[in-house]
């Protein structure tokens, strides 16, 4: 229905995670739904049909395969992408990147004011879209070296005792994994984690909550703290484990109050329904 409403002569989906389960069903239906967009581009090649595809997303590889999908812009990592490659330099936390535009075989390097090795792929896809229509590469780089993020998503966000990765807009659990992983791996003297429950998962919210307690456990980092009645019900998994577990974000405060955090790197992350903004002014 949105794309008879909006006629898209282009069109990029920038993956198929588990998001809004409880909604679509499940991953297939959340599948099917974002598909749609290529079923409508290859079926009105008159207003274009361009498709820009992650070329390092099996799934939507997969997916633009299985429709007649002319042309299609490919940008990824892989260096054999058909417009723009691009690899990280540094992520410390914010993200340095190097990108080849393809055309040219011509090299460049832009410095982010996004964390987290999961937006390689959303600053890869703009810098695609950007070429394609033509936009200088230094106008690019100064687009995306200039955007600050101030919608809570991949927001650092520097206090007087510790710095914060701000991304509590919204949750599910593929952006969960990706944001726990991304934390373990940013070099930083102490790493805490504070993840608020994940809304919409319907019958998988017990079975997600556990994964993601699971991979919060095995990440590296020094601390781990969990608030909400659905990670709560894995309070047990915890134990000895470097994990505290709090049914609501009022106790969480309380916690925090008695004992702060400083000199931390910390990733606050939950769904929007969590209200986690409460939590900034502790640390």
């Amino acid at each position: 229905m949105l794309c008879t409403i909006s006629q898209p002569s282009h069109g990029m989906i920038t993956n198929v995670g588990k998001a809004h389960l409880e909604g679509f069903g499940g991953v297939e239906g959340v599948k099917k739904g974002k598909g749609e967009l290529y079923d409508f581009l290859a079926s009105h090649p008159p207003r274009g049909g361009v498709a820009f595809v992650n070329c390092d997303d099996t799934v939507l590889m997969d997916m633009a395969s299985t429709r007649v999908l002319d042309p299609v812009v490919y940008y990824g990592e892989n260096e054999s992408s058909s417009l723009v490659s691009g690899k990280i330099v540094e992520n410390s936390p914010l993200l340095t990147l190097e990108w080849t535009d393809k055309r040219l075989e011509k090299n460049h390097v832009v410095k982010t004011q996004l964390t987290g090795e999961y937006n390689l792929p959303n600053i890869l896809a703009a810098i695609c879209i950007g070429l394609y229509f033509n936009i200088d590469p230094d106008k690019i780089n100064a687009g995306i070296s200039g955007y600050q993020p101030k919608n809570n998503r991949s927001q650092v966000t520097k206090t007087a005792t510790n710095t914060l990765i701000c991304d509590y807009y919204n949750a599910n659990p593929s952006s969960m994994a990706v944001a726990i992983e991304n934390l373990g791996k940013l070099a930083a003297d102490h790493k805490v984690l504070v993840l608020g429950d994940m809304f919409e998962m319907g019958d998988d919210a017990a079975a997600e909550h556990e994964a993601i307690v699971q991979k919060a456990l095995e990440a590296a980092v020094d601390e781990r703290v969990f608030i909400g009645h659905e990670f709560a019900r894995w309070t047990a998994l915890g134990a000895g484990r470097g994990a505290t577990f709090y049914h609501t974000a009022e106790e969480a405060i309380e916690a925090f109050k008695a004992k702060p955090v400083r000199h931390s790197t910390v990733l606050i992350k939950g769904s929007r329904g969590m209200a986690l903004e409460r939590l900034v002014a502790l640390f």
